[in-house]
């Protein structure tokens, strides 16, 4: 991930999911987050992945926005190519 220093200053914080970014801008200070996500499809880390996604503290007055790539889906239905190996429904795991 990168940015242009003369508009945002940035700080890196990682965990096992995601790599976020607290951005603060050079112009008025105004601080917003950018979290990218590497979601695990299958076994205990997905449920990690899943509780860590489900305990995750956002303040309302935050400007914070969440991408990435989550690997599962709800249905068969809603993929999008033939082929994937994560067939597990995010609502049925809990």
């Amino acid at each position: 991930m990168g940015w242009n220093s003369s508009i945002f200053t940035g700080e890196v914080i990682h965990n096992k999911f995601a790599v976020t970014v607290r951005f603060s801008s050079v112009h008025n200070g105004e601080i917003w987050l950018l979290t990218t996500v590497y979601g695990p499809c299958q076994g205990q880390a997905r449920d990690d992945f899943v509780d860590w996604l489900n305990n995750l503290q956002i303040d309302e007055t935050e400007n914070w926005m969440i991408v990435g790539d989550f690997n599962f889906y709800r249905s068969l239905s809603d993929r999008n190519r033939d082929g994937a190996t994560c067939k597990t429904s995010w609502f049925s795991m809990k």
